[in-house]
């Protein structure tokens, strides 16, 4: 087993074992506030892995930046994830989405398809 085998196989352990913690809270905070919210936990795991890295002594001694970087790489797997299973249900037959989110510069616009006229929040 090569070392990157090793770290992924670690990671989806991890990921088994926090999914079993915190249930399925990724997903449902996508569904209530769309992709933006993937984007901040990305953000938040970024501004520490820069933090890490900057040489700073660190109050929280036992995070290393190779488990900020695992972290990193499983929240894009799982959005990847997550908008793979959205595009699979969307192409079900016989069924409408009911939400689509599209990100723009400031933030996400949530349209509503359930009903028969077409409703934007910005």
């Amino acid at each position: 087993m090569t070392r990157v085998e090793a770290i992924l196989k670690d990671m989806a352990e991890n990921y088994r074992k926090k999914n079993a913690d915190y249930g399925n809270s990724f997903d449902l905070s996508i569904d209530k506030h769309g992709p933006i919210a993937w984007i901040v936990r990305t953000e938040d795991k970024l501004n520490r892995a820069v933090t890490l890295l900057s040489g700073k002594k660190q109050l929280v001694a036992d995070e290393a930046i190779t488990d900020t970087l695992r972290d990193l790489a499983t929240y894009a797997v799982m959005m990847a994830a997550y908008l793979e299973e959205k595009e699979e249900e969307r192409l079900l037959p016989n069924e409408k989405p009911t939400r689509s989110f599209v990100s723009n510069a400031k933030g996400c616009i949530n349209v509503d398809l359930s009903r028969d006229t077409e409703t934007v929040d910005i």
